[in-house]
C-alpha cells in the first residue's frame, strides 16, 4: 500500500508499507514485521507519465491544420 504524507506546507512524501505478520501458537505471540520505503520519485514519475499520455491523445484527436 502507498500512502502520501504531507510534511510541509508545500511538500509530501510517499511512503510504501509492505509488512507480514507471523504467529507462535505456542506461545500466543503475534508479530507484525515490516517496513516503509520512500517511493516519491517513482508516484511522480508514474503521474508524469500518466499527464503526457493524456496530452498525446489530446494531439492525436486534434484534426490536422
Amino acid at each position: 500500500m502507498v500512502n502520501q504524507y504531507r510534511v510541509s506546507h508545500n511538500r509530501s512524501v510517499c511512503l510504501k508499507d509492505q509488512a507480514s505478520i507471523e504467529s507462535f501458537q505456542t506461545d500466543q505471540i503475534h508479530l507484525s514485521l515490516g517496513c516503509m520505503t520512500i517511493v516519491t520519485k517513482e508516484m511522480e514519475a508514474a503521474e508524469d507519465k500518466e499527464r503526457i499520455a493524456e496530452k498525446l491523445k489530446q494531439i492525436i484527436a486534434e484534426p490536422g491544420d
